[in-house]
């Protein structure tokens, strides 16, 4: 993953809109994993969906995920690859419209617990 969005608390720079670096301040899908001391904290922005979404820059989702809480928070992939994937189906509308074939995934499971009698 990458960028760092925050860190011990603070949002991290990012050049302006203005900047040579046109893919850090265009807006387009995000995926992000934050936390804090309590919390894990998952963000799916859509983008590229003009009735729908056109994402976000690296700076906004940065700024997302400290509003959220988070002392510390990092870019996942994006762009088409950015899908959010629940209790086996997507919830998110894909830029692409559909999944894509990607070889990276945060996963969550639930650890099953022994039933005391």
């Amino acid at each position: 993953g990458g960028p760092l969005l925050v860190h011990k608390g603070a949002l991290q720079p990012f050049p302006s809109p203005k900047g040579t670096n046109a893919s850090l301040s265009a807006r387009n899908p995000r995926t992000a994993l934050g936390f804090n001391f309590r919390n894990l904290y998952l963000a799916e922005v859509d983008g590229r969906q003009k009735t729908l979404s056109v994402g976000m820059t690296f700076a906004e989702l940065a700024a997302l995920m400290k509003s959220l809480g988070c002392t510390e928070a990092m870019n996942l992939d994006g762009g088409g690859s950015s899908t959010f994937w629940l209790d086996g189906r997507v919830v998110n509308s894909p830029s692409d419209k559909h999944e894509r074939a990607v070889a990276n995934a945060v996963a969550i499971l639930r650890k099953k617990t022994a039933v005391r009698p």
